[in-house]
């Protein structure tokens, strides 16, 4: 190098100069530019991606519903079907209760007509409530078994009020000793008809 003129030397300067300058400019303008547009279009397929195996994901999981959907539509059929239906639900509980009575030896001496009540749960169901009450006799064991049986034969009834006493009224003989009178309150849920939904 130390052959080259002064002059030949300061071309070289200036042509490696030159060379860096524009190497560094496209560098920055083009080859900058668009790498950082490939960062974007990655980024973009990569959140695409995620969304479609979301998408997919969802997809599974709206078959699982859809099941477990039509499992708890025959689960409430079946309810429904032993539930109170129609405009007139004391015969359903007068068939109902006179089961119980049977199986649990108890004797129920009053049942007056069911009182249809509004019903205080949140969400708007398509049933309606009636409020019923019953008075009897029964022996205390035979009572138990049909208070649980009463209240858990069936999700939609709910014991409200209970009132018991040891005995009947007057001196109870000894075959009588362990009788009780009860008076007891209770909401049950009925289907309207069909033409009342």
């Amino acid at each position: 190098m130390n052959k080259w003129s002064l002059e030949t030397r300061s071309r070289v300067a200036v042509v490696a100069l030159t060379t860096i300058g524009l190497i560094t400019l496209i560098w920055f303008t083009l080859v900058l530019g668009l790498e950082t547009r490939l960062k974007d279009q990655a980024n973009k397929i990569l959140a695409l991606q995620r969304s479609a195996d979301v998408t997919r994901a969802g997809i599974k999981l709206a078959e699982k519903y859809r099941d477990d959907v039509q499992r708890g539509g025959l689960v409430l059929s079946s309810y429904e079907n032993h539930m109170a239906q129609g405009e007139d639900p004391y015969r359903w509980l007068m068939g109902f209760l006179r089961g119980l009575e049977r199986r649990y030896n108890v004797s129920i001496v009053e049942s007056p007509r069911p009182q249809t009540v509004e019903l205080k749960f949140p969400p708007r169901l398509p049933y309606e409530a009636t409020s019923c009450w019953i008075a009897g006799t029964a022996r205390y064991h035979d009572f138990g078994a049909f208070l649980a049986e009463l209240e858990n034969s069936s999700p939609f009834i709910r014991l409200r009020n209970l009132s018991v006493d040891a005995s009947t009224s007057g001196v109870a003989t000894e075959s009588e000793s362990d009788k009780l009178t009860f008076r007891m309150e209770f909401v049950t849920l009925v289907k309207p008809a069909a033409g009342q939904r």
